[in-house]
């Protein structure tokens, strides 16, 4: 079974973790902890292209530099992630990948380029409205994830205490 785990390594996120006990997954698993670095740069301009902000040489490497510092914040956070799942699940095959993108459309296409079985998300990031609602980025993932989606939530609850399930149909 193959489980992608987009962690930012926010409460929300190590909660998602945590959650895996009460999931039942087999010890069998190959699971990637991705961290997505929200950056992007524009290509360069083609030839004889205007743009419509001057962007000067020095604004560009400074971006640039930003962007790879980003990244290997990323690169930290997904192998503290990768961490604490090991402390989980230390039978699973766990890998840390971190790439440079938006967050929703990375989990997104790695989950599709992968194969992956199941993708696992906190219900809200760093900047959610906890306990309100999805965050956008599990709300992207949820609604256009190519395999079945968990989302959870920092409730506080302890491993102990029988999960709340809730099933919808449709």
């Amino acid at each position: 079974m193959k489980v992608l785990i987009g962690f930012d390594g926010s409460e929300c996120a190590e909660a998602a973790l945590h959650d895996l006990r009460l999931a039942g997954l087999p010890e069998d698993v190959e699971a990637v902890v991705l961290t997505v670095a929200n950056v992007w740069l524009p290509p360069e301009p083609a030839p004889g292209v205007e743009l419509a902000v001057k962007v000067t040489p020095q604004a560009v490497t400074r971006a640039r530099k930003e962007a790879e510092d980003q990244v290997a914040e990323a690169r930290r956070v997904a192998a503290r992630g990768v961490s604490l799942l090991r402390e989980l699940f230390p039978l699973w095959s766990i890998r840390a990948e971190a790439v440079a993108d938006s967050p929703g459309w990375a989990i997104i296409g790695i989950a599709r380029e992968w194969e992956a079985d199941l993708v696992v998300v906190g219900a809200t990031g760093r900047s959610g409205f906890d306990r309100v609602a999805l965050g956008s980025v599990s709300q992207k993932v949820v609604t256009e994830s190519p395999c079945s989606v968990r989302v959870a939530r920092n409730t506080g609850r302890t491993s102990e205490q029988p999960p709340r399930i809730l099933i919808a149909l449709d």
